[in-house]
């Protein structure tokens, strides 16, 4: 089967939201609407190597319309789930179309429709285009990425190329030359003693902890399988399919600043610290007993606690606000 392009050009177009499990369901939808010159975006776009959650979240903030294909596969989906929600956090038009009868909980007041007929009825026609902004944009973005990384080495070179021949001119080099007897020069000035330089990053924090390791790259360790569970789940790992542990450099390729945490305890809430861009994280767990690791999360603004969670200890000293969810 030939893969439909996603769309990648400026008009309006369609955010299709599907478990992966229904892939082979959903994607005949996916191809009608292709050749019926509708203008469709789907996760199959993403170039490999970019950010998941980063580009799903762009797409759905520049869309003018979510489909929601529902089923018992996307309501079990955390990934569906929080599609959803920042669907309806950025005020879109939603369409769900259920697959097997199921309807989403927060979707009961849009549009649901059943079939074919109803589907094309009800989308707009300023959704339909002339069949561009597909491959043409992405190949001109890849073209464009090439060019850019030759014009940094060709930068690159003209530096090494002059400051080589600074050094040369300066003597800098002359003791490293054949032929030359050179005199060291007797320092008394005593020098000051360089160090390592490191910032206040995620990133930097993160290769400082597996530094203290023997392995530099050792495994996250999970204190059992429901806190695994529930953070490869969070943060999309689990959808990709990845069967490999999770480890402290794939943490910090997180891109959402959003993160939706349930059935984790306190040890899970410890890796936190090392998701780049977490400012608002949301949690709906009874296993929780305090909030206290959640300080070293260096951009956290706020954490919003369900009524599960309680009760739960929380820091008197924090930075980040408390949102209470009913």
């Amino acid at each position: 089967m030939d893969r439909i392009p996603a769309y990648e050009g400026k008009g309006n177009f369609i955010f299709v939201s599907y478990s992966h499990k229904d892939t082979g369901t959903v994607y005949p939808f996916i191809t009608d609407l292709f050749e019926k010159k509708y203008r469709v975006w789907y996760d199959e776009g993403i170039a490999p190597g970019s950010e998941w959650p980063y580009n799903i979240e762009v797409h759905l903030k520049s869309c003018s319309t979510v489909l929601v294909f529902v089923s018992e596969n996307s309501l079990a989906s955390r990934n569906c789930d929080n599609e959803v929600v920042n669907a309806l956090d950025n005020k879109k038009k939603i369409i769900q179309y259920s697959l097997d009868g199921s309807i989403h909980p927060l979707l009961k007041d849009e549009i649901t429709v059943r079939n074919k007929e109803e589907l094309f009825n009800t989308l707009s026609d300023d959704l339909i285009g002339d069949g561009s902004g597909y491959d043409r944009e992405l190949n001109n973005k890849r073209r464009l990425s090439l060019w850019n990384l030759l014009l940094g080495l060709a930068v690159l070179f003209i530096v090494a190329l002059g400051a080589g021949t600074y050094g040369l001119n300066e003597g800098y080099f002359d003791k490293y030359l054949p032929g030359r007897n050179i005199v060291e020069e007797d320092i008394t000035e005593k020098k000051e003693t360089s160090g390592i330089q490191v910032d206040n990053s995620v990133i930097a924090q993160a290769l400082l902890e597996q530094l203290s390791k023997e392995d530099l790259f050792r495994d996250v360790e999970f204190s059992d399988d429901s806190d695994k569970q529930a953070l490869y789940e969070a943060i999309g790992f689990y959808d990709w399919g990845s069967e490999d542990e999770l480890q402290y450099f794939d943490l910090t390729e997180f891109g959402s600043d959003d993160l939706y945490l349930n059935n984790c305890s306190d040890e899970c809430l410890k890796l936190l610290k090392y998701l780049p861009n977490l400012k608002h994280l949301y949690i709906s767990s009874d296993k929780i007993s305090t909030l206290e690791a959640l300080n070293d999360c260096p951009y956290l603004e706020e954490v919003h606690l369900n009524r599960n969670c309680f009760p739960i200890d929380i820091p008197s000293e924090k930075n980040y606000r408390i949102l209470y969810e009913t």
